[in-house]
């Protein structure tokens, strides 16, 4: 799960889809 871990980078591309915080 290092795609949330690091929402600050490309990997954050699928952190926003899991975490719509915006």
């Amino acid at each position: 799960s290092v795609t949330m871990v690091s929402p600050s980078g490309r990997q954050g591309q699928m952190t926003r889809l899991h975490c719509p915080n915006r």
